[in-house]
């Protein structure tokens, strides 16, 4: 695990590890990290390997993988027991950490998580999809999809920016 590669926020006593989905990182919060009880909660943050901070670190890029560096981030921080909220990719990988070490997880929140099994797709669900690393117009039709195409250009224009400015090619294939 790359040393400083978990940003926290708040002093509380109930730890909770905010796990970034696929087109996200650490930073993509947007103004969560401002909101949140910080007296009761303390969150942190981790990038995951091939995003932000870590996009130089090489690996497997699985669910499973993943879920070995964030519990071995929660490890450096010393913390024994935490909860879990898994945006997309990290519910899924929320999941994985679940398997993994369910002694020191309180509870799991998933906000749009993936499911933890593959999910069938078409041909053309296919090719959007593994498209995706390669192709920037694909991530942003998967944005657009994915949030029932109500938000403006200029926010999946964003959105979009934002993966492809905190992700490598190699992470966000997953290969």
């Amino acid at each position: 695990m790359m040393a400083n590669s978990m940003k926290s926020v708040g002093t509380g006593d109930h730890h909770v590890i905010c796990l970034h989905g696929w087109f996200g990182s650490a930073d993509g919060w947007g103004y969560l990290p401002e909101l949140v009880d910080t007296k009761t909660f303390t969150y942190h943050f981790p990038e995951m390997r091939g995003y932000g901070a870590r996009a130089s670190e090489a690996g497997d890029y699985t669910m499973r993988e993943y879920a070995t560096d964030a519990l071995a981030a929660a490890d450096d921080a010393g913390l024994k027991g935490f909860s879990l909220v898994g945006h997309s990719m990290g519910g899924k990988v929320a999941a994985s950490m679940m398997m993994q070490a369910p002694e020191k997880i309180r509870s799991l929140v998933g906000i749009s998580p993936v499911a933890p099994a593959p999910v069938p797709l078409d041909a053309d669900s296919e090719a959007l999809f593994f498209g995706a690393a390669q192709a920037p117009e694909n991530r942003k039709m998967i944005l657009d999809i994915t949030t029932g195409s109500r938000y403006s250009d200029r926010w999946l224009s964003s959105m979009m920016q934002h993966s492809l400015d905190n992700s490598t090619v190699p992470a966000f294939s997953g290969a």
